[in-house]
């Protein structure tokens, strides 16, 4: 899925979600920390809590406005708050 998060930058990620059963469920964002390794970093943590029912968002950080060298924490910010307000738009999310 993609999704436009600060200053107007198209991210992708996806949605990890335990089999659907008509309920709503508890949702999280996970980010990653320094460095860029990708989502395929987090899906291990994003399937553990698919178990027990959690819906995660996991996404590629992005590369406008973030390097080793120039950090943009708002911009980071900016990109979680609009993974949350996408999550929220799902019917299954609680």
């Amino acid at each position: 899925m993609t999704f436009v998060g600060g200053g107007g930058v198209v991210l992708h990620g996806i949605v990890v979600a335990p089999t659907p059963s008509g309920k709503r469920r508890p949702a999280l964002v996970m980010l990653e920390g320094a460095g860029n390794r990708g989502r395929q970093e987090l899906q291990p943590a994003a399937e553990v809590f698919a178990r027990p029912g959690v819906i995660t968002l996991i996404y590629d950080k992005r590369q406008v406005g973030y390097s080793l060298l120039r950090r943009d924490y708002g911009l980071l910010a900016a990109d979680a708050v609009a993974a949350v307000a996408l999550l929220a738009t799902r019917r299954d999310v609680d």
